[in-house]
């Protein structure tokens, strides 16, 4: 998945998992307009190609209903205090 441990909700810039579709759907539009490879300039190219990569893991994760359950399920197991 995701070579760092970030968290999904954090990576679209979503301040909250108490989010609709329709809120996912905008956010990753702003985020993969930010790091589209294709208009990067050379430099930061590589670095704008991984971010894009995590910033689409992130919204296909968030924006499948069964895959986002799962997701939320493990974010709340893997706090460091455990589950609420």
């Amino acid at each position: 998945m995701l070579e760092k441990k970030a968290n999904l909700y954090e990576i679209l810039s979503l301040r909250s998992k108490n989010v609709g579709f329709d809120e996912i759907k905008k956010a990753y539009r702003s985020m993969a307009l930010l790091y589209r490879p294709d208009v990067c300039p050379p430099t930061p190219k590589d670095e704008s190609s991984q971010r894009f990569v995590e910033v689409r893991e992130a919204y296909e994760t968030l924006s499948d209903p069964v895959s986002r359950r799962m997701y939320d399920y493990m974010l709340e197991q893997c706090r460091p205090w455990g589950p609420l």
